[in-house]
């Protein structure tokens, strides 16, 4: 599971690279942007750290993208994965502020209403 983080973490990191390569913008600039200290940007982009949701969300709003862009995640769960999916969520929202669960709560209903249409 750790390597498996750790590897998104570095493909994030890549996406990061390409779009501010992309625009042409400094490590310093983006991190500017994203009110973060330059240095902690550089190593997110090369994949030793992570942004929050809310910076990964600025980002896509400062490179007009959606989070899918930035962040690649296999759509192709199994419907046996379903309880084990739904157990890792409910730790992870275990550990969320009130506000980080609100935010959770509108992307999840963005997400679940873009898959039915």
């Amino acid at each position: 599971m750790i390597a498996l983080l750790n590897d998104l973490t570095a493909t994030i990191g890549e996406n990061m690279r390409k779009y501010r390569e992309k625009y042409e913008y400094t490590q310093k600039t983006v991190a500017d942007l994203l009110n973060i200290d330059p240095q902690y940007y550089g190593e997110a982009e090369r994949g030793r750290k992570r942004l929050s949701l809310e910076r990964m969300v600025e980002l896509c709003t400062v490179y007009k993208i959606s989070l899918d862009d930035l962040i690649p995640v296999s759509t192709q769960a199994e419907e046996g994965d379903r309880e084990g999916i739904l157990s890792q969520i409910q730790t992870v929202l275990s550990q969320c502020t009130l506000d980080q669960l609100s935010l959770i709560h509108i992307l999840a209903k963005d997400i679940r209403d873009f898959a039915q249409k």
